[in-house]
């Protein structure tokens, strides 16, 4: 949707849907079949997205919803940090 002269993501109330595909609801899914996958494979993991990118970088949205230059740089710094060590080659 477009305010103030720029892009923003829309604003939407969710429905009383217990079944919904919220952000939410999908990490919940992801972390569940990451789980369960592991044990055939170790080097399989997930990184939490918010670790890379929480609300305290929400400065760095150019427009409310995608990172910045500066917001992206910050995502690529964090990310080998995230790593658990069965996860690198090796």
């Amino acid at each position: 949707m477009m305010e103030d002269g720029a892009y923003r993501g829309a604003r939407r109330a969710l429905e009383a849907d217990g079944g919904a595909l919220t952000l939410a609801r999908t990490r919940e899914v992801v972390e569940r079949v990451v789980a369960a996958r592991r044990e055939r494979d170790p080097r399989l993991f997930a990184v939490d997205g918010r670790e890379l990118f929480g609300a305290r970088d929400a400065h760095l949205l150019a427009d409310g919803l995608h990172p910045t230059q500066e917001g992206n740089d910050l995502i690529a710094r964090r990310f080998p940090g995230l790593l658990p060590p069965e996860a690198l080659p090796g």
